[in-house]
């Protein structure tokens, strides 16, 4: 099991250094016209190789499916055995920790910034707040899942497909719906009711 820092802290406004643009910019070009659509077991050699090269941390046997997109990949970090399905977003601008023989189902988000939206000023003119995601070990996460910057989703967790996470997931539960809550336990042996 790896141990993953839970984050803590206030907001930070993520910074705008024009080193970070350019090298985000080559990393798009190269990653959307060069890795991330490669097909078949080649494809995932291939994006494999370019992440151990361009990730913050990229553990053994990461296995990611095509048209994976990835922003801010120097503040990524990936454990053993991570599986990322087709189409998903991970944005890295706050940081993000994926633990070892995490899943992430297709068109699953990773959003780690977004906007403040205080009344009286524009939201294009609001600051930008980064905050990092973590997702420990054995998480699984349904298609087509979003979740917001700050969260934590704890190891052994399930998040049901179309989930909103926007608060921590405790560790061998099972969260669903928009927003997420809690509709049960990992392991439980009846499914939870409607009622519930």
């Amino acid at each position: 099991m790896v141990d993953l820092p839970l984050p803590s802290g206030p907001a930070r406004t993520p910074p705008r250094r024009l080193r970070d643009r350019f090298r985000g910019m080559l990393f798009y070009l190269f990653w959307e016209y060069g890795a991330s659509w490669v097909p078949f077991y080649v494809g995932r050699l291939w994006r494999r190789l370019v992440l151990k090269r361009t990730l913050k941390r990229c553990g053994r046997g990461v296995n990611l499916s095509t048209n994976v997109r990835i922003e801010y990949p120097w503040n990524i970090e990936l454990g053993e055995r991570v599986w990322i399905g087709n189409e998903c977003r991970l944005e890295g601008m706050g940081g993000i920790r994926i633990g070892n023989d995490a899943s992430l189902a297709f068109q699953t988000a990773l959003q780690t910034a977004g906007h403040e939206f205080a009344p009286g000023r524009p939201i294009r003119e609001q600051p930008v707040v980064a905050r990092p995601i973590v997702i420990c070990d054995d998480a699984w996460l349904g298609a087509r899942t979003m979740v917001r910057y700050g969260v934590t989703i704890g190891a052994g967790a399930v998040v049901a497909m179309g989930a909103v996470v926007t608060e921590d997931v405790p560790p061998g539960e099972v969260w669903g719906g928009v927003p997420a809550r809690r509709i049960g336990t990992r392991g439980s042996s009846a499914p939870p009711s409607r009622s519930s």
